[in-house]
């Protein structure tokens, strides 16, 4: 064996070597893999380089050898473009179809003219075995102007780079790989295009030798400058995907460069959808968002600031929102660690913890309001009473033109309006009586929305009607069940002065009657509906209502062990949702007569009192 053939085995080894060591070190690298790419050209092109210079080697074998490595050496300066565009993350040009065509089928047309009919590259004899001459073709003028115009496209896009970057290491690793390829290209176009052109062949071809200098000059600066560095891209996939919370890294310029799953079910997006965007695209408040981001590049520390992120539907997430800084090894900015932590639970558990606690001091507020009013009317109801009976008797003895008939009157008037607040206070408190019976609650409702629809059209309002069907019988004080539709309705009357609608919704959710009441009225501020349901408050003018209505009806719902709530907005109308549970005569707890007997001693009770 020759030396020359020695060095050239040794080339060969040294490039199946690279190819093998870049992708155990990370397989997944988009750098890594054009880098493997560029490699194998040069695996073939020393393969084919290793039996022609043997003076052994039929011309035959040779041939069939080139059919093979000609993929190599005509296809080199297309992958060093394209490791170049990636090198320099130059955005335009690798999102442009155009440029992928043109790297992988221009190479392609070359390969099958040499394959075809050797039109390229000839072999003659040597004293060292074959060598392969340039001819004269049109076909050898264009892969020249290919070559070189791939080759000096990637150069420039190489300085480029190193003269607009701030970073150091980017600046160090364009100037390795410019120097080492030029070298290259240098060296390996005396030998074999520039000595051969002026008719001197005895020295024979060193392009794939003087190559490796070029291959050694992008390896060392991946692995020294590029690869070992931290960057997001290079970021375990395995280690993202096991993390819960959302994990998203962006590079320096704030865009996706990898997400993990958790992250993609809670946005509702495929991972193509989002690599390569702005990260803006998941913010809803923008301007906050992109704040922490700048605030966490100057070193202050962003951990778990509530915040809001959308999904693909638009759908607002509260999150705690967390970044870290990635830095290379020459402490410069390489991206940002975004971690987002879904609180919506979290969220709707406080909603819900603070609605039961507002609910159970608003049943404890109503429960000693409830005592001292049942107390306070029926010491005030017996002499009303009295008051009542005396003036009505008076007014039977009294003529119609006497002083006397119309003070009478009057007090006759007021003293029925203090008798029906007394009712209503004993509504109210917990002293009143219910008097339950299995009925259908469509009807009861029906029956109550005919005693409104007189004062409806005469103040220009609609009134919507939608019972839900099949809906079961159950016990409950119809009296008391027709007085929140009819507390209800006149509200929703007083909020409607111009007109509108007043829609009426019965359903069947599960194991309650859901009924929905709403108008489309002056609505209710955020302040008033935190007191809506408070005894004696009122938003209405003075003399114009007593502030019981709602508070009546709350304490109704109680009783029938439902649930009342209020949705509202000012300007936006109003919405009150009542869920009853059904209870039917056999699954009451006690029967019609028990009930009846019960009241019946409270209320001698009370009287006795």
């Amino acid at each position: 064996m020759t030396l020359l053939m020695l060095l050239n085995v040794l080339s060969l080894y040294i490039y199946v070597s690279l190819v093998i060591y870049i992708l155990h070190k990370d397989h997944r690298s988009l750098l890594n893999r054009i880098y493997a790419a560029f490699s194998l050209c040069f695996v073939l092109w020393s393969f084919e380089v290793v039996f022609a210079q043997s003076p052994y080697t039929p011309l035959s074998t040779v041939k069939a050898i080139d059919r093979i490595s000609n993929i190599g050496w005509l296809s080199f300066s297309s992958f060093f473009l394209w490791l170049c565009v990636v090198i320099v993350d130059n955005k335009k040009i690798l999102k442009n179809k155009l440029f992928y065509l043109m790297i992988f089928i221009i190479p392609l047309i070359f390969v099958y003219e040499q394959v075809s009919h050797q039109s390229i590259v000839g072999y003659s004899d040597s004293y060292f075995g074959w060598k392969a001459y340039w001819k004269h073709t049109k076909w050898t003028s264009l892969y020249f102007v290919y070559y070189n115009l791939f080759m000096f496209s990637g150069i420039y896009l190489l300085y480029k780079s190193q003269k607009n970057s701030n970073h150091h290491f980017k600046k160090v690793q364009a100037w390795i790989i410019i120097i080492s390829t030029s070298f290259s290209v240098l060296a390996g176009t005396v030998t074999d295009v520039i000595l051969p052109g002026l008719g001197i062949n005895d020295i024979p071809s060193v392009g794939s030798l003087v190559s490796l200098v070029w291959a050694f000059g992008i390896f060392f600066a991946m692995m020294k400058y590029n690869f070992l560095a931290i960057n997001p891209v290079t970021a375990s996939a395995s280690i993202l995907s096991t993390i819960n919370d959302c994990v998203i890294l962006l590079n320096p310029d704030r865009e996706i460069v990898s997400i993990n799953n958790s992250a993609l079910t809670l946005f509702d997006y495929e991972k193509k959808q989002l690599l390569g965007k702005p990260v803006e695209i998941l913010f809803k408040d923008k301007e906050y968002n992109n704040k922490l981001i700048i605030m966490a590049s100057k070193g202050e520390v962003i951990y778990n600031k509530e915040t809001e992120l959308i999904s693909m539907r638009k759908k607002s997430i509260p999150v705690l929102f967390s970044i870290s800084v990635l830095k290379d090894d020459f402490k410069n900015l390489a991206g940002f660690v975004c971690i987002a932590r879904d609180i919506t639970g979290e969220k709707a558990a406080a909603k819900e913890k603070e609605g039961m606690e507002r609910r159970m001091s608003q049943s404890e507020k109503m429960a000693a309001v409830g005592q001292l009013a049942g107390g306070v009317a029926h010491e005030i109801n017996n002499p009303m009473t009295v008051i009542l009976g005396y003036t009505q008797i008076v007014l039977k003895r009294t003529k119609s033109e006497d002083p006397l008939s119309k003070p009478l009157l009057a007090i006759e008037k007021e003293a029925i309006r203090c008798k029906k607040l007394i009712d209503n206070l004993l509504t109210f408190s917990r002293a009143s009586k219910m008097m339950k019976q299995l009925t259908g609650l469509n009807k009861t409702i029906k029956d109550a929305m005919s005693l409104i629809e007189v004062q409806t059209k005469i103040k220009n309002i609609d009134i919507v009607e939608e019972y839900g069907e099949n809906l079961p019988d159950m016990m409950i004080d119809v009296n008391q069940i027709q007085q929140i539709i009819i507390n209800l309705c006149n509200n929703a009357m007083d909020s409607m002065p111009e007109g509108g609608m007043i829609k009426i919704n019965t359903s069947l959710d599960d194991k309650f009657i859901k009924i929905i009441v709403s108008d489309t009225g002056i609505g209710i501020s955020e302040e008033n509906k935190k007191r809506l349901f408070e005894p004696f408050f009122t938003t209405k003018e003075v003399g114009k209502g007593t502030g019981l209505g709602l508070s009546i009806c709350y304490e109704i719902v109680k009783k029938h062990n439902g649930e009342i709530s209020v949705e509202s907005e000012a300007g936006k109308g109003t919405i009150f949702t009542i869920h009853l549970p059904v209870v039917t005569e056999k699954e009451a707890p006690l029967s019609i007569a028990q009930e009846k007997a019960i009241d019946d001693v409270v209320a001698r009770k009370e009287v006795s009192n």
